[in-house]
């Protein structure tokens, strides 16, 4: 079995998580000297609402390697798949993590992309006869890629 890794700024909808056994890593958000985990401690709904509150954005911060060493270590073989590394330090934690299992264990995807970016993509790579879980990694990373080359 393939563990299927992503991000919270995938934005993929609980429906799809629970659909495709998806392993949901939060990232943190600070707003108002508060701290919260993505999807986790506080959804969308009231993060705008946080917002307009302490009229400020919300700054966000990427998950430790812990978190990922700890998301990665599961039965089987794990595809990431995460917000680009062009706006976030989260791939570069992600592949320090994945480095710390067995080589081939881990496979680390810049998705290239930002929130419903990576959840789109995400999207069409699921959209087979087949679930992802029974791919091997080498065949996820290649549909994903095919995907962004689109």
């Amino acid at each position: 079995m393939v563990n299927i890794i992503t991000d919270s700024t995938s934005d993929l909808g609980v429906e799809i998580i629970a659909e495709f056994g998806l392993v949901v890593v939060p990232l943190l958000i600070t707003i108002g000297g508060h701290v919260y985990r993505d999807g986790l401690d506080i959804g969308q709904e009231e993060l705008f609402s946080l917002v307009e509150k302490y009229g400020e954005l919300p700054k966000t911060a990427a998950p430790s390697v812990g978190e990922f060493t700890q998301a990665f270590d599961r039965s089987g073989d794990s595809v990431f798949v995460g917000i680009s590394s062009k706006l976030s330090a989260t791939i570069q934690n992600a592949q320090l993590a994945a480095k710390l299992l067995p080589v081939g264990k881990v496979r680390v995807i810049d998705s290239l992309n930002l929130s419903s970016g990576v959840g789109s993509r995400f999207k069409d790579h699921c959209s087979t006869d087949h679930a992802p879980q029974q791919w091997e990694t080498t065949a996820i990373a290649g549909r994903y890629h095919g995907c962004l080359r689109r």
